[in-house]
């Protein structure tokens, strides 16, 4: 179904073909954010938040050690910056899709918020921004893949009921 990308522009191309191929009217996508890894796109009468990923969050089990161990998490990990999890519930996006090489992952934007909240899945990711030569915190939800479904484009409406 995807392949290899090496790059997000080329992910966000073929994505857009491929929901082009479930609809007749025409796909408005936005421009991108979060350093253009981030892109809302409306189909039909759905919106949707395109989030392209280089990785899993591989480590999650370890950073999350308690809740792993209490709740059988062995799976890798997924995230997303509060910021763009707040921009997502602010416009009323209806489906997050994780782009990643072997496959495409969605819920709604509610679903993570509050799986987060509940566990306390919240880390703070402390990254280097070379061009103001300083460190900036960025707080991040996380959560395993599992509670995550695969994409669908032929069934957007399936991706509003996956509740936790």
């Amino acid at each position: 179904m995807i392949e290899e990308y090496n790059n997000q522009d080329k992910a966000f191309r073929d994505i857009s073909i491929l929901l082009s191929k479930h609809t007749d009217r025409p796909i408005s996508v936005r421009n991108g954010f979060n350093r253009g890894r981030s892109k809302i796109v409306k189909i039909d009468d759905k919106k949707l938040l395109l989030i392209y990923k280089r990785e899993y969050f591989k480590t999650f089990t370890k950073k999350f050690k308690v809740f792993s161990d209490k709740n059988n998490i062995t799976c890798v990990g997924e995230s997303i910056n509060v910021t763009t999890l707040k921009k997502a519930l602010d416009a009323n996006i209806d489906i997050i899709v994780f782009i990643h090489d072997d496959k495409l992952l969605c819920t709604n934007p509610k679903v993570i918020k509050r799986y987060c909240e509940l566990h306390e899945l919240v880390r703070v990711q402390h990254k280097t921004n070379y061009y103001y030569k300083c460190i900036e915190q960025e707080e991040t939800y996380s959560f395993p893949v599992d509670i995550l479904i695969e994409f669908d484009c032929s069934n957007l409406s399936g991706v509003l009921i996956n509740d936790i």
